[in-house]
């Protein structure tokens, strides 16, 4: 089971409840959620390199059947 919530805005007010219950500077919630953003950054680069690898994939496998169709012909 997952405790810490996945979504933004979830976190904020996650965090915002754990404050009261723990001592947590305003610059440490800053830091983590610059570190936040940060991944975020980081997963949507990779999420979209992915995507770009298997358009890329996508496109070489219908060359290739297009070339060994034409190969084989009437």
């Amino acid at each position: 089971m997952n405790l810490i919530p996945t979504n933004k805005d979830t976190l904020k007010t996650w965090l915002v409840d754990l404050s009261g219950n723990i001592a947590v500077s305003g610059a440490g919630v800053a830091f983590l959620e610059a570190q936040i953003t940060d991944l975020e950054k980081k997963c949507f680069v990779e999420r979209s390199r992915i995507d770009q690898e298997r358009a890329d994939e996508k496109v070489k496998k219908a060359r290739r059947k297009r070339k060994s169709g034409s190969i084989a012909g009437p």
